[in-house]
């Protein structure tokens, strides 16, 4: 199935050679009938059905599911035979596995320049702890406590991270108030500021309405949130995609959702970096199997929707290419995927590259990826220096080669000059 997948991508990119590199989203879908959960990873809009593979887990903490940009790994919080367990996802090689779960909760963020978690934890003294989580290492340490009088709350969906600056930021009430927290993490000691927001107190629920569906662009260092609007009697009409000013709280609105009035309430939302697309789900009455994805071009100002997979849930959007590009994430020679087994070479190179494998007769398959996600070569070969891999008039730059023979895995930058 993926194999399929990848050659149809291949063809596409070569018969359209200027499209940007496509939206990919990562979702966790239970299959009742066949007792199993899967990994799926699709790309929308596309038409081409979801790749699925089986996770061994029985089900997951909501509200987890994360993509590591730096690393290229979706994470989510599991729950497996071994009890709580940090699941991954490497969606090149489609491989899950588990290590030790840090302080990962429904608040969580990933800082794409290092790949290093940050969560907001409520304490037993009703504080709110900030946690640094490292995956590599599996280790927390506490950053600093939240500490001010009145109730705290940290809402699902409703934080984003500023990678550019070491930003957390995250929407929460404090008595009866919105405040933008904004929380540093790179200053030689942990630092916060709260601004108070727009604030609608709900008479009849003697609620206050929340913000929901929080993210951050890294490009255009913009804040995006929803808001719902109501009319005189409290009755929700609409939803609005807000843009904040994170100086004073001042909102613009951005896109009013009133096309869609049968949503009922908002689910996942997550953020296409590359595009600058603001991606939300939420059940429809009107679209085909009742649940719709909202995409929403925050450049443009242009809304297209597509059909959200039946049963899908803790979705996240992939964009390593995003943080490669911006951040030279995984380009570093510590946060490529390594294998002794399997090597190129030369590298810088002009035209070709050579495969050296301690296993020469056993097939080496090839995927080459520009840093802007476009596959521009896919073949299969066998490693010998009378096997030359040759470069299809790349442009000079830097590109991605990612290698595969059996149980070996590797992925190696190449310089093209």
């Amino acid at each position: 199935m993926a194999r399929r997948l990848l050659t149809l991508t291949f063809f596409l990119i070569l018969a359209h050679p200027i499209v940007r590199a496509q939206m990919s989203l990562i979702g966790m879908s239970p299959r009742p009938a066949m007792d199993s959960i899967d990994v799926i990873k699709w790309q929308p809009m596309s038409g081409i059905s979801p790749a699925r593979y089986t996770a061994p887990v029985y089900g997951w903490t909501n509200n987890t599911g994360l993509f590591d940009a730096f690393q290229g790994k979706y994470y989510l919080s599991a729950i497996t035979p071994s009890g709580g367990q940090l699941m991954s996802f490497h969606p090149i090689s489609n491989q899950v596995s588990f290590a030790s779960l840090g302080q990962i909760s429904n608040s969580t963020e990933i800082d794409m320049s290092n790949g290093r978690f940050y969560s907001i934890v409520a304490q037993i003294s009703g504080d709110l702890g900030v946690y640094e989580f490292n995956p590599s290492s599996g280790t927390d340490t506490l950053l600093g406590t939240i500490v001010e009088p009145g109730i705290q709350e940290v809402a699902a969906n409703a934080t984003a991270f500023d990678s550019n600056n070491g930003v957390l930021f995250y929407i929460g009430q404090d008595g009866n108030l919105n405040y933008l927290y904004t929380l540093n993490l790179r200053g030689a000691a942990f630092s916060w500021s709260k601004t108070v927001l727009p604030t609608n107190f709900n008479p009849v629920t003697q609620t206050v309405v929340p913000y929901f569906c929080v993210n951050f662009d890294n490009q255009q260092n913009i804040l995006f949130a929803v808001t719902a609007e109501y009319d005189s009697t409290w009755t929700q009409v609409n939803w609005n995609i807000v843009e904040i000013d994170r100086g004073n709280g001042n909102l613009t609105t951005r896109y009013s959702l009133d096309a869609f009035p049968y949503l009922m309430h908002l689910g996942t939302s997550v953020y296409d970096q590359n595009s600058g697309t603001l991606l939300l789900t939420g059940p429809d009455t009107l679209s085909n199997g009742g649940q719709r994805l909202i995409l929403f071009n925050t450049i443009t100002n242009n809304i297209t929707t597509d059909i959200l997979p039946a049963a899908t849930y803790e979705i996240a959007c992939d964009n390593h290419q995003f943080a490669q590009n911006r951040y030279g994430s995984s380009t570093s020679a510590s946060s490529l995927e390594k294998d002794q087994k399997l090597n190129i070479y030369p590298n810088p190179t002009n035209n070709h590259f050579l495969i050296n494998s301690e296993l020469p007769l056993v097939p080496v398959e090839v995927l080459i990826q520009g840093m802007n996600g476009q596959f521009v070569l896919q073949t299969q070969t066998l490693p010998s220096d009378s096997n030359p891999i040759s470069l299809p008039a790349l442009a000079q730059g830097v590109y991605v080669v990612h290698l595969r023979q059996g149980e070996s895995r590797s992925t190696h930058r190449l310089l093209v000059r």
